[in-house]
């Protein structure tokens, strides 16, 4: 389970942070990351300026109110704090960062829900990548974000509004707190999870 855990933070990551995180109205959902060849299932909770992703046993707690993100790792008895970015929280809304066109395609029915779809075309860099969202709501809650070109795809399904409880969102206590490493250090470090755990499913032993 570690090792799951651990990938799946990795394919988090490899996501981009506005599919994942935002400012929507409160709710909670199952959260379905396929990616890579792999499929990742989270339980997440949206609050005001609050979110908590629950991974296997490991859990993401990101407070925009605080500024700062908490990834707590129970069974090694700690968790690991970082900052927020000024410029991630642009990406914790309905717009992309670096959105330079949204282009309306009409309404589908997307995990139950009535949904309208956008086509999105946005900058990473020097790239110019294009994405498809699903908004319901009037806009409130997301219920899929995925790449036009088939690489990744998140789904929320099971959704259940509501205000959540705050004790959801609270730092952790009776563990140790280390600060996190930087992004970078973090995909290298789940990138070397997930070709160990790669090789250890060839080999069987999972």
């Amino acid at each position: 389970m570690k090792k799951i855990a651990a990938f799946a933070l990795f394919t988090f990551l490899a996501v981009p942070a506005w599919a994942a995180v935002s400012t929507w109205q409160d709710f909670s959902a199952d959260m379905v990351t396929s990616g890579k060849g792999q499929t990742i299932e989270a339980k997440v909770y949206f609050g005001k300026e609050k979110t908590r992703m629950e991974m296997g046993t490991t859990t993401v707690i990101t407070r925009l109110d605080k500024s700062v993100t908490w990834v707590v790792m129970p069974a090694q008895g700690l968790y690991m704090e970082q900052p927020i970015d000024p410029a991630m929280i642009a990406k914790m809304s309905r717009e992309v960062p670096g959105e330079v066109e949204r282009v309306p395609m009409g309404r589908e029915t997307v995990n139950g829900l009535d949904a309208e779809k956008f086509k999105i075309t946005y900058k990473e860099g020097d790239n110019s990548l294009v994405a498809y969202q699903y908004l319901a709501e009037g806009g409130t809650i997301p219920v899929r974000v995925e790449s036009a070109d088939g690489g990744w795809v998140v789904d929320y399904k099971n959704i259940r509004k509501g205000p959540q409880p705050e004790s959801l969102f609270e730092e952790p206590a009776n563990l140790k707190k280390m600060m996190m490493p930087s992004v970078g250090d973090l995909k290298a470090l789940s990138q070397s999870y997930k070709e160990t755990y790669e090789r250890e499913k060839e080999s069987g032993d999972e």
